[in-house]
């Protein structure tokens, strides 16, 4: 299914400025020739790991995946009626390699971090941004919401989004929830 894609393609869906040997094998060697070499002479893909959303102070919420349009429908909700509060939010768009300035950033500025993703929770964002945030000394309270490790009841998207709190509402009341 990769094959089809062109270089200009490629170039503009993932903004790539160099290559890596994993690109190299998805696309047998189709990439277009890049100066993709460092100052240390080592060769490499750069992408652009977040979009910073919207910019804050009082809390981060980091979302990948869709959800983020979700959290940004409840931030501005949020904000019109509480003025006062100011959430940041970044989407991550993909977990790995994870942004480790980002999460530096995060982790230094922010005393409650919010993560919201549509995949299961262990494992992902919440557990990868908590992990990194031990590392490193940072004592966030973070709330993370994602699906559960467990079988989800059926119904239509938006029910299922809030039997498994990735609804608008969970993320209002979770950014409105004092500290501890």
């Amino acid at each position: 299914f990769m094959k089809n894609y062109s270089p200009q393609v490629l170039k503009a869906n993932m903004r790539i400025v160099g290559a890596t040997e994993y690109a190299l094998v998805l696309y047998r060697g189709k990439l277009p020739k890049f100066r993709n070499t460092d100052a240390d002479g080592k060769r490499h893909m750069i992408f652009d790991h977040f979009d910073w959303m919207r910019d804050g102070k009082d809390i981060a919420i980091l979302t990948i995946g869709p959800l983020g349009q979700v959290a940004a429908q409840a931030i501005e909700e949020v904000c019109s009626e509480h003025p006062e509060i100011s959430p940041a939010h970044f989407d991550m768009r993909f977990l790995k390699p994870i942004d480790k300035d980002i999460l530096d950033y995060v982790g230094a500025n922010f005393k409650r971090v919010i993560t919201m993703e549509d995949g299961v929770k262990k494992g992902g964002l919440g557990s990868e941004a908590t992990e990194f945030f031990a590392s490193r000394g940072y004592k966030p309270q973070i709330i993370t919401l994602g699906l559960p490790d467990s079988f989800v009841e059926h119904g239509s998207p938006g029910e299922l989004y809030k039997i498994t709190r990735l609804d608008k509402q969970t993320v209002e009341d979770e950014i409105l929830k004092p500290l501890p």
